[in-house]
């Protein structure tokens, strides 16, 4: 069994959190009681109603979701769920305070439509409907969005309150449930249906015509997987992408400085400082195994911060990086440099075939932005790439005791949301395998009390053969 801890945000309501647990125990796998998740719940009942707080403009409860999730993440926890479909409409305020990953209901459940799918039907709480939380989603894959009208609406909730008090038999309620479907499927043309309130989960079973999706037996499934390692939280990569190519619009249009865009500084005189630093520290290291006729792969060079003074030590370097606003921007630099050997190309992980070997591959703070799948491309290349007593080169951030995510987690620098997944030096080792040998490790910036769960370390392999 994975060392994972799942915390569980609950008491939004209560039962629906001991459902998610039961959910949780009746998917896993196991014979002995250790042999079950570790669950670290915080069944916080006096958090305010998320209903009456959207509704009646009555106390957010967002201050008390914070709190909890600022007890969980002391605990410490993996990951954050929260059983609560509408709860999840301050999930982005969460994000900006909570640096562990808040898993949200609703990207769990809109992950297992089928591919016939083209118009969802939601039937959820108050929230839910007035807040439309599963309409952007829906958007972004180009599904159709529907809900109920205002009349069929007010008998979810009827049936959703009528299960919590128990106020009729199990009977009464699953019949309820399917004059509502019909009476929405009819109305609607929803060709699928997501269970958006866990208190309606009871009722996955029941066949009405469309396929029926319950978000709450998805995201205990999901927690079972990952905390016994068979799944991991996807990484935004789309995001992560569209965040490059808005800082480097920004340096095209004058709102940002360029070696600010890449270092992620709070002024150009601290990316300036860094800059320097950096390259003190990499070059003392560099100038011993760089060689005028080698040949060079960086990967995800930018506008090639690192690509030009690179270019001076070697013959060749192919310099790759999937965001073509940066590569415009070194073939600019280059040209009027005069700077005729490095070939600057724009492409993406999931595209790059390497049809040659080098002698040396490098790669700077450029790995935390892979998903698992493109990382494991990486290293594959690079061990593919790489040719006899060649070098592979990470100055990379790792995390601290293990692996460590960022997803959507808000930076006041930044001033947006940011993605990050930062693996454990153990990791790139392991995935390089025996052909390489570290001849050189060493901590550039080690973890501090701002973020104590990453350092930043250079390591320098060989190929032993």
């Amino acid at each position: 069994m994975n060392d994972k801890v799942i915390g569980i945000l609950g008491g939004m309501g209560p039962y629906a959190t001991i459902l998610l647990q039961k959910n949780i125990f009746d998917l896993t796998p196991a014979t002995k009681d250790w042999e079950h998740i570790r669950t670290v719940v915080d069944n916080n009942t006096h958090i305010p109603s998320r209903t009456r707080a959207v509704m009646y403009n009555e106390t957010s409860p967002l201050a008390g979701m914070i709190d909890c999730c600022k007890q969980l993440q002391n605990y410490p926890v993996d990951i954050i769920t929260v059983p609560c479909n509408s709860a999840c409409y301050w999930i982005p305020e969460i994000r900006k305070i909570i640096k562990t990953p808040i898993i949200s209901i609703i990207d769990i459940a809109l992950e297992a439509l089928g591919e016939k799918v083209t118009k969802v039907g939601i039937l959820g709480g108050s929230v839910t409907y007035i807040k439309n939380l599963y309409q952007p989603g829906l958007e972004e894959l180009n599904l159709g969005y529907c809900k109920p009208d205002f009349i069929l609406q007010n008998q979810v909730v009827s049936l959703i309150e009528s299960i919590k008090l128990n106020g009729d038999s199990a009977l009464d309620q699953q019949n309820k449930f399917q004059s509502i479907v019909e009476d929405f499927i009819r109305t609607s043309g929803a060709d699928s249906i997501i269970l958006a309130c866990t208190e309606l989960s009871e009722f996955k079973d029941v066949l009405v015509g469309v396929p029926v999706i319950d978000s709450s037996s998805l995201l205990a499934k999901f927690i079972v997987d990952f905390a016994r390692g068979e799944r991991c939280i996807p990484l935004n990569t789309r995001k992560i992408k569209d965040f490059w190519k808005q800082r480097a619009e920004k340096v095209r249009l004058g709102d940002l400085e360029l070696l600010q865009s890449s270092m992620l500084s709070v002024t150009t005189q601290q990316a300036k400082s860094r800059d320097e630093q950096e390259k003190i520290f990499l070059f003392k290291k560099l100038d011993s195994i760089l060689k005028q006729n080698f040949s060079l792969l960086e990967l995800g060079c930018g506008y090639g911060r690192w690509s030009f003074p690179l270019s001076s030590c070697v013959k060749k370097i192919d310099a790759y990086d999937y965001c073509q606003e940066y590569i415009n921007l070194a073939e600019q630099y280059a040209k009027k440099n005069n700077i005729k050997n490095i070939n600057f190309i724009c492409n993406s992980v999931e595209d790059l075939v390497l049809n040659k070997k080098y002698n040396c591959v490098i790669s700077i703070g450029f790995l935390h932005y892979l998903s698992d799948a493109q990382f494991y491309k990486v290293m594959r290349m690079i061990k593919q790439g790489v040719s006899s007593s060649g070098f592979a080169v990470f100055r990379e951030s790792f995390g601290k005791s293990k692996r460590f995510e960022l997803h959507d987690f808000y930076s006041e620098v930044l001033g947006t949301g940011y993605h990050a997944v930062y693996r454990t030096e153990e990791n790139l080792i392991e995935s390089l395998g025996d052909d390489f040998s570290a001849i050189h490790s060493e901590v550039f910036l080690p973890a501090t009390d701002e973020k104590p769960e990453t350092y930043q370390k250079l390591i320098i392999f060989q190929r032993k053969r």
